[in-house]
């Protein structure tokens, strides 16, 4: 429970951090989104990507919660990486901020990793039967796409992945 405790609060003020950096990236963030898809035990959810650090696990207390028994309380971390235009992409990273790896780990794209720059249409397993798709989309500055509607038809259909820097 301690641990537990500690682990929130670096992850409070990591968040208080990163947020005070995010005043000035908002203007470049404009043409871009990033979703996550997450597939677990309740079904399929979009989740748009904008705060500075989440917290991804089955925990209520999670930014991100993930709703299976095989997910850890707190399995994974994503954290806002800043690019010099003012751009940005997310790093997940397994387990909690300064805290102790996942059990399962993080299998991105196949692979077993612990901490990996997310790049468009990435795939994160998380357990067997819990699974996120991360989408980095340029919006069309006219007519910006509904964060919930985007699905493989749209994909295809005018919203362009973002080139990384």
């Amino acid at each position: 429970m301690k641990q537990l405790r500690k682990q929130n609060e670096v992850l409070e003020q990591l968040r208080k951090q990163m947020n005070s950096l995010a005043v000035g990236r908002r203007i470049a963030s404009a043409q871009q989104s990033h979703v996550l898809v997450v597939t677990d035990d309740r079904g399929r959810i979009e989740i748009s990507l904008d705060q500075a650090i989440y917290s991804i696990g089955r925990d209520p207390n999670c930014d991100i919660r993930l709703v299976s028994q095989s997910v850890l309380r707190h399995h994974a971390t994503l954290v806002q990486l800043l690019y010099k235009d003012g751009s940005f992409c997310y790093r997940i990273i397994d387990g909690a901020p300064r805290g102790k790896r996942s059990a399962n780990g993080l299998l991105i794209n196949g692979q077993k990793l612990q901490a990996h720059d997310l790049q468009h249409e990435d795939v994160i397993v998380f357990s067997p039967n819990v699974e996120a798709v991360y989408y980095r989309l340029k919006q069309d500055v006219g007519n910006p796409p509904d964060e919930f509607d985007i699905d493989d038809d749209d994909l295809a259909g005018g919203i362009a992945p973002v080139p990384r820097p």
